[in-house]
């Protein structure tokens, strides 16, 4: 991996342990397929600096604990705290995150009828919701994959398999 094929992907919210873990809290929800490879960059003082994963362990579906080769202690993790966190931009997971990235997006039922406008996306594991506002109301609306018709990005305007009825009891 190099630093021209990496996308920022969260950022080093604090340290864990004394072995020099660090906790990252990511941009990006994790998928099922999540994985890293063996290289990750940080952004120190202006500088992407690679390093080397020595292992990871996902906590929740915002946060890794992650230790690198050569942060052997506290001490010298502390440093990276507050540190952008970059991964290769080819990974799977982002780019099944960026697939699902439709905030403003037109939201459309079954019928073709028009929900609302998608205002955020809220990234529970296995079972993503996002929030739709129509007007002065806002609901939210389960948006897994299986339920998702199709999405056209250029017109940004996603289509669900089921109808304003089954979607909003």
């Amino acid at each position: 991996m190099n630093c021209f094929s990496c996308k920022k992907a969260g950022y080093v919210k604090k340290t864990h342990g004394i072995k020099g873990e660090l906790i990252i809290q990511l941009d990006y929800p994790i998928t099922d397929n999540f994985y890293l490879k063996d290289w990750a960059y940080l952004n120190y003082e202006g500088m992407l600096i690679p390093f080397r994963i020595d292992y990871y362990e996902e906590v929740d579906s915002l946060h890794i604990i992650i230790k690198f080769y050569h942060i052997k202690n506290i001490e010298e993790a502390k440093r990276f705290v507050n540190c952008e966190f970059f991964v290769d931009n080819h990974m799977q997971w982002l780019q099944e995150y960026e697939k699902l990235n439709v905030k403003g997006y037109s939201l459309f039922d079954s019928n073709n009828e028009l929900l609302g406008t998608i205002i955020d996306m809220l990234p529970i594991k296995n079972n993503p919701v996002v929030e739709v506002k129509k007007e002065k109301n806002k609901f939210l609306v389960p948006f897994h994959q299986s339920i998702i018709k199709y999405t056209d990005h250029n017109k940004k305007e996603v289509f669900l398999k089921l109808s304003k009825d089954e979607l909003i009891a």
